[in-house]
């Protein structure tokens, strides 16, 4: 009898400690964590089901100082709508929803939306050079990269949609819009996700 009982313990250590990672593997209505595109989204081409890729740019931590989301970690979502300024709105429109995300070693259920987008920013340990006056130089790629994002999204803003099924949608009635990758994307986990 003692042997079944030591022989079932691991098991059921190692059930208790799954169900444990499972609950503690999800994020509460509300959090925020940025990330940057990996796939280019134009509302032009874009269509409903579309795999939109990206990965988280910072650690996010839980209360006990934990990561509870790496850096690095790849995000997976999709588009939920897509229109061009010619659908007879007058505003190009797009929206997308992130899934999951995964990382060596974890996975993660998410139901987040973008609540802003921006180009890339330029870090501290890359100063302007010279005499460029902070415009990017030919010989600063990062810089000319960021650029050219902040030129796309000009015009571009996030909207409540009210609609559960997009939450919120990226729209320019100036322009159509387009999110280059290298796009910086702050998300927000709107309900935990149905287990």
């Amino acid at each position: 009898m003692k042997k079944r009982v030591l022989f079932l313990l691991p098991a059921v250590l190692l059930g208790v400690a799954c169900l444990a990672q499972d609950t503690a593997n999800t994020l509460p209505a509300g959090v925020q964590f940025p990330a940057q595109l990996i796939t280019h989204l134009d509302a032009r081409k874009a269509k409903v089901g579309d795999e939109v890729k990206l990965e988280v740019t910072a650690n996010l931590r839980g209360p006990g100082g934990a990561v509870v989301l790496p850096k690095g970690a790849k995000l997976i979502g999709s588009v939920t709508d897509a229109r061009d300024r010619s659908a007879g709105e007058g505003e190009s429109r797009l929206s997308f929803m992130i899934s999951k995300a995964e990382w060596h070693g974890g996975a993660m259920a998410l139901h987040a939306v973008p609540t802003a987008v921006t180009a890339p920013k330029m870090g501290a340990e890359r100063p302007p050079s010279g005499d460029s006056g902070g415009v990017a130089s030919v010989n600063d790629p990062i810089a000319l990269m960021a650029a050219a994002i902040a030129q796309e999204l000009k015009g571009s803003e996030v909207r409540e949609t009210g609609d559960p099924k997009t939450a919120t949608a990226i729209v320019s009635r100036s322009r159509e819009v387009s999110l280059p990758s290298g796009t910086v994307v702050t998300f927000r986990q709107i309900k935990p996700p149905e287990q």
